[in-house]
This record gives structure tokens, C-alpha cells and sequence, in this order.
């Protein structure tokens, strides 16, 4: 949005001459300066860094404003941003497994006369540690007592 904005007001010059005890009319020139200046809108975030175990959804949350309220679009650099159309915006992106998704997101806002407002934050996505919990085991025992790598143990 664009607002007319004056910035101050100047008398180019002013000059008399008279002889004295004489009234003499006084006339200048005054020029105004004025400035068009572009608002863009004000976005944030409410997490700087969001983590999530690889496989599982990231999301993040964030606000808007624009003097107008005209907001054209928002966009994510990766993922889906929704605009919930009352101030706010959601984010989620689904992380994939066994990938290397740490990098830093950039949500952008772009008004109705093309002027971006950006926000980022950072995605980590952690890897998954895999672990298998048994409670009964038969294992083989060799006669020595050890057990070998390449034995096959039977789970109950």
C-alpha cells in the first residue's frame, strides 16, 4: 500500500528591497515536497527453529499485517503455507526418511502491488534410531560357551 507522505516545506527565497517608511507587498514561493512511500506488511514466526524426527510432519505457525489488508499471496520456499485469513498462517511440510532435510525454510508474504515481506526459520530433521526391544531369547550355545555373530537367535 502506498501513502502520500509530506516531508517538510521550504521557501525557495524572499527578498526586499524598500525605501524607508514604505509598505512594500511581500511575495515568495513556497514548495511542498512530498514522497509516495511503499508499506510493506510485517510477517513473523513463532518458532525460529522447528525439529522433527525424520518421516514425520514439520510445522511452524506465524502472523501477518499489512496496512490494507491486502495480502496477495503467501509462499513457502519448501512445504505448505496456509493463510488462516484472520491475521495468521500455518506451515507443514512432511519430512521423508533416511534424508538430508536440515535447511533453513523462507516464508514470503507479497502484497497487491508486488512488494515481499520475507520470514525464515530453521528445519532440522533428526534421524531415527533404530532398536528392536525382545524380552524371551533362545540362543545357541556353543560348546566353549561363546556365541558366534552369524547364529540365528529364535524370538518367543
Amino acid at each position: 500500500m502506498d501513502f502520500l507522505v509530506t516531508l517538510f516545506c521550504r521557501i525557495n527565497h524572499v527578498l526586499i528591497q524598500a525605501p524607508r517608511r514604505k509598505q512594500v507587498p511581500i511575495a515568495f514561493a513556497a514548495e511542498i515536497l512530498e514522497q509516495r512511500v511503499m508499506l510493506s506488511a510485517t510477517l513473523t514466526v513463532d518458532s525460529a527453529s522447528v525439529t522433527v524426527e525424520q518421516g514425520e510432519t514439520a510445522s511452524n505457525n506465524g502472523t501477518y499485517y499489512e496496512v490494507g489488508n491486502n495480502i496477495a499471496s503467501l509462499s513457502a520456499s519448501i512445504g505448505t503455507v496456509t493463510d488462516n485469513n484472520n491475521g495468521t498462517w500455518s506451515w507443514a511440510y512432511n519430512t521423508t526418511a533416511n534424508s538430508d532435510e536440515n535447511q533453513t525454510v523462507k516464508i514470503t508474504s507479497t502484497d497487491s502491488a508486488g512488494l515481499e515481506t520475507e520470514v525464515t526459520f530453521n528445519l532440522e530433521a533428526t534421524r531415527i534410531t533404530a532398536f528392536m526391544r525382545v524380552d524371551n531369547v533362545i540362543v545357541p550355545i556353543n560348546d566353549d560357551g561363546t556365541i558366534k555373530n552369524q547364529d540365528y537367535f529364535t524370538v518367543i
